[in-house]
């Protein structure tokens, strides 16, 4: 393979992989001070949603939740109805990338739609208006996308407000995945007016506002435009588990990004790193970059063994030299020959890379012996009713007697004389030893 250079210092795989942006850390500093209400009723929590009403210049609802995938289930929960299902691009990332969250928290179906670049058309919803009023059916009421598309695509303000109208006509309601929010902000013009042209103005019912990908450390904002949705997500929110107690370690680092819209700053930054890389790999033709991003996400195409290599060259160093805690120990732990791992893991142990070796290990020998139960002369008890064998009341066929001689033949005085002393333990059948 081909020699490659000094890798570099930070990593192109995902927006997920890079840290926080220092003034995020600062606001949760800042917010770690004193005691404070929880569950939302801090200081804190309190001027961020006055902060996203600002940004939307609209009476919006922000309710603050852990993650992407249960903002989305969240949000999404907010606004279904009975036997409502959801409509939304093949490549959707609640369609794919999601474990199917939407589909077993909510019981609801999702109604994929095969686009080219995971945009979502007028058009495309043409083909669910069969299913409505069909009692068989589940009635579409969602219209889910994302900005920017799971493909790098980007939506144009005109695109949502099409695509807004059309679904509105036909009952249902829009719902936008604004995972990447800051990068879609940033390429449409960068400004708060951008942002509420695509969102409040396009007719969006509800949005995820993401802070992870944009330089935050966890956590994500839901904003509710339809008053509706928004009166039902209070306790929609606890019910989906995203209820998160000390809420203020979330709405901190909004605040920061909030403030002088640094997260259009950042959003813009990435999406410029992005164009800086298509530049420099573009004349590459086996890696087929046709257009320039439209963000900050490039999907060239790459043999199987190049692309094994890279990925190992564009590790951070812990990881590439195996000196990462967790790749040692799985590595020499779980592959290797034992004899081996023995001789390895030594060296990992000084420096505490390895949870120290056990003093005492039991042998087979020395185990204990099993558990005997107590109550050893006692009768074992009865088993329940729905563990026993189920016996009609009807009398059993009668079982065919023994040959003569037969050591366990017995005669009908016999059998009857052991049911009149079996007594109150039970009625037996003739021939029949069984209880029931």
């Amino acid at each position: 393979m081909t020699k490659l250079p000094t890798p570099p210092k930070s990593s192109f795989a995902s927006d997920n992989v890079a840290g926080a942006h220092p003034l995020v850390l600062e606001a949760i500093t800042k917010a770690n001070a004193g005691h404070v209400p929880a569950y939302g009723a801090d200081p804190t929590t309190v001027r961020t949603e006055q902060a996203f009403k600002d940004l939307f210049d609209h009476d919006v609802v922000t309710q603050f939740a852990y993650g992407g995938t249960g903002a989305n289930v969240f949000a999404l929960a907010s606004m279904l109805r009975p036997a409502d299902a959801i409509v939304c691009a093949a490549q959707s990332h609640i369609n794919v990338d999601e474990t199917g969250a939407p589909e077993r928290a909510l019981g609801t179906k999702l109604i994929t739609v095969p686009t080219v670049d995971a945009k979502l058309r007028p058009q495309d919803l043409e083909s669910a208006k069969s299913m409505f009023g069909n009692q068989h059916a589940p009635q579409p009421g969602i219209v889910a996308i994302t900005q920017v598309t799971e493909l790098g695509a980007l939506y144009s303000v005109e695109e949502i407000r099409s695509l807004s109208e059309a679904a509105h006509s036909m009952g249902m309601f829009v719902y936008l995945d604004g995972a990447r929010i800051a990068n879609a902000t940033a390429a449409l013009g960068g400004t708060r007016e951008t942002l509420r042209s695509f969102t409040r103005d396009a007719g969006i019912d509800a949005m995820t506002f993401g802070c992870t990908k944009a330089g935050g450390i966890f956590g994500e904002a839901v904003v509710f435009f339809n008053q509706e949705f928004a009166k039902r997500s209070v306790y929609v929110r606890k019910q989906v588990t995203q209820l998160h107690s000390k809420m203020r370690f979330i709405s901190a680092q909004y605040e920061a990004m909030l403030q002088d819209d640094l997260f259009i700053t950042l959003g813009g930054q990435a999406n410029k790193s992005a164009r800086m890389l298509f530049d420099k790999t573009k004349d590459i033709a086996s890696l087929q970059l046709s257009s320039a991003p439209a963000a900050n996400s490039m999907f060239p195409i790459i043999a199987k063994a190049p692309r094994a290599q890279l990925q190992g060259w564009g590790m951070c160093p812990a990881h590439r030299s195996g000196t990462s805690p967790g790749r040692s120990a799985f590595r020499r732990e779980s592959w290797g020959c034992r004899r081996r791992n023995k001789a390895q893991s030594k060296p990992d142990r000084a420096r505490g890379l390895l949870p120290p070796k056990p003093r005492f290990r039991p042998s087979s020998s020395r185990r204990s012996p099993p558990c005997r139960p107590i109550s050893r002369g006692l009768p074992p008890p009865r088993r329940p009713a729905w563990l026993r064998p189920y016996r009609p009341f009807a009398s059993p066929p009668r079982q065919p007697e023994c040959l003569p001689g037969c050591s366990r033949s017995r005669s009908r005085a016999a059998r009857d004389r052991d049911d009149a002393e079996a007594g109150d333990r039970g009625r037996q059948w003739p021939g029949d030893r069984r209880r029931f």
